[in-house]
C-alpha cells in the first residue's frame, strides 16, 4: 500500500543526477550587426508600406485592364450584359432662394458676433476674478507683515 507521499520520497533527488545534466552551459545569443534605431525602424516600415501600396496599385491596374478586355469582349458578344452596374445617378442638390440665403448669412454673422462677444466677456470676467484673488492675497500678506512689524516693535 504505497501512498503518494511514499512515491514522492522514493523518487530520485536532483543531487542523484549526473553533473553533465545539471550543469548545461548556456551562452547568450550573439546579435549580428548593430541594433536598429527608431528612425531605421520607421524608414523600414515606411518602405514596406510603400511596396505594399505599389503592389496593390499594380494589381488593381492589371485587374482594371482585364475588366476592360472582358467588357469589350462582352460588348462584342452581347450588348445587354455588363460586367458591373453603375451607381444610380444622384438627384440635383436642393438650393434655397437668394432671399433666404441672405437672411441666413445675416443670422449667422449675428450669431458669430454674439458668441465672440460672449467669449470676450467671459475672458474679462475670469481675468477680473484672477486679479481680485491676487489683490486679496497681496493685501493679506501686507497685513501679516504690518502685524509682525508692530509686534516686533513693541
Amino acid at each position: 500500500a504505497d501512498t503518494a507521499a511514499d512515491t514522492i520520497l522514493s523518487q530520485p533527488d536532483e543531487s542523484d543526477l549526473p553533473y553533465d545534466i545539471k550543469n548545461v552551459p548556456i551562452s547568450r545569443p550573439k546579435i549580428s550587426g548593430s541594433g536598429h534605431s527608431s528612425t531605421d525602424r520607421k524608414s523600414l516600415a515606411l518602405s514596406g508600406d510603400l511596396h505594399l501600396i505599389d503592389s496593390i496599385i499594380k494589381s488593381n491596374q492589371i485587374s482594371i485592364e482585364n475588366e476592360k478586355k472582358d467588357t469589350t469582349a462582352i460588348s462584342h458578344v452581347s450588348t445587354t450584359s455588363v460586367a458591373y452596374e453603375l451607381p444610380p445617378e444622384r438627384p440635383p442638390t436642393p438650393r434655397l432662394p437668394e432671399e433666404i440665403i441672405c437672411k441666413k448669412e445675416e443670422a449667422i454673422a449675428l450669431l458669430n458676433r454674439l458668441s465672440r462677444g460672449k467669449v470676450i466677456q467671459q475672458r474679462m470676467l475670469e481675468e477680473k476674478e484672477n486679479i481680485s484673488a491676487v489683490v486679496k492675497e497681496r493685501y493679506s500678506n501686507l497685513l501679516k507683515e504690518s502685524i509682525m512689524i508692530n509686534d516686533s516693535a513693541t
